[in-house]
């Protein structure tokens, strides 16, 4: 029988019944079928001529939809599937006011929204008004995770003397950092750093915070009040080998896989989202016209939906299984509550979401379904 190891060191034996260091073997053909079925689709739809792409996106509680843009954040998208779109904020440094967008986060029926040149976290209610503002003395990286309203953690550089050289940062509601944690042995800045400082976070069930590498199938899990780390889950796969710097330019050099996005569902287990090359990567690419500017590549990168395809992986930290894996060419964005959603340029070049409900199911329909 084939067999993928996963890799686990936990720093004790409580963290789910491990030893301090133990290597789990895993079949090869996973024992779950990974279910993705769309829903509604939505089309942004607003009176300020919004053309610009996905770069953030977030589930709330209620299922309406919260969209960042890459270049027009001093505001969102707001998205329901019966009651259209509006537009959520406008420029300036005022409540409700914002400078640059960088996540929109939900956590119950609050909306947390991270301004990365005000450097201010604003949370809002259901009904969107101001519920409190704090400073943030962090640069935005990767992620942020919401414990509540008086607790969430950041990924990214805090540039004071003790707490630089720290990838993840614990804050109070007043914005203080209460504890630095994930030392970086390189620190900030230095050439082989790249991708490396960034982290996709995720709130685990038991109050943990789940922390995944960009550039390396590595996720580590952590006691957030205290900085101590409880379990590093490490997938060796030959197709995704530790990188700093995955992108390419190159036609004929696709890029190396990337973690998008994880979550930990109600039963416990790890959903992992990564961006992976396509087959059509190359198709991808246009050579660059005579004339244009001399510091432009060789070629240009114009279609990213034809040269990036996402996979999704599912596993059972619990027992060390890899309970199902499958590649799709949606551009999948964000994990919430077993829904996932995909953005794509609709009319008029208007953002359009669509919402995808995915489950799981046993592969062995004659044997016991030890996917539930």
């Amino acid at each position: 029988m084939a067999i993928v190891p996963l890799v686990f060191f936990a720093s004790s034996a409580e963290a789910y019944g491990a030893q301090a260091r133990s290597v789990l073997e895993v079949d090869r053909s996973p024992p779950c079928v990974i279910d993705m079925s769309p829903g509604p689709r939505i089309p942004g739809a607003v009176e300020s001529d919004w053309v610009d792409e996905v770069a953030d996106v977030q589930i709330l509680e209620d299922g309406r939809i919260a969209a960042v843009g890459f270049s027009v954040a001093d505001g969102f998208l707001l998205m329901a599937p019966d009651d259209g779109a509006e537009w959520v904020g406008r420029s300036g440094d005022g409540p409700g006011e914002y400078r640059y967008i960088r996540w929109v986060r939900s956590r119950g029926d609050r909306l947390h929204v991270f301004d990365a040149l005000s450097r201010r976290r604003t949370v809002l209610d259901a009904n969107l008004d101001v519920v409190l503002t704090n400073p943030l003395s962090v640069n935005l990286a990767g992620d942020a995770a919401i414990f509540g309203d008086s607790a969430y953690v950041v990924n990214g550089p805090v540039p004071t003397p003790e707490n630089i050289g720290h990838a993840l940062h614990l804050f109070d509601a007043s914005g203080a950092v209460v504890r630095s944690f994930d030392e970086l042995p390189g620190g900030y800045g230095t050439p082989d750093s790249g991708i490396a400082i960034y982290r996709r976070l995720a709130v685990a069930r038991d109050g943990g915070l789940w922390s995944a590498y960009r550039g390396e199938y590595r996720i580590d899990l952590w006691d957030p009040q205290t900085g101590t780390k409880r379990r590093t889950l490490v997938r060796p796969a030959e197709w995704f080998p530790a990188h700093a710097e995955p992108g390419s330019n190159d036609p004929e050099r696709p890029a190396l896989p990337t973690i998008l996005d994880i979550s930990e569902d109600a039963q416990g287990r790890l959903w992992v989202l990564l961006s992976i090359a396509s087959d059509r990567w190359a198709e991808g690419f246009e050579a660059t016209p005579e004339g244009a500017h001399p510091e432009l590549d060789e070629y240009l990168h114009v279609d990213f939906d034809i040269s990036y395809d996402t996979m999704v992986e599912v596993i059972d930290p619990a027992r060390g299984r890899l309970l199902a894996t499958t590649t799709v060419p949606q551009n999948l964005h964000v994990f919430r509550g077993g829904r996932a959603v995909s953005s794509s340029e609709g009319e008029f070049g208007l953002p359009t979401v669509q919402l995808w409900q995915l489950g799981l199911t046993s592969a062995d329909t004659q044997g016991d379904n030890e996917c539930m």
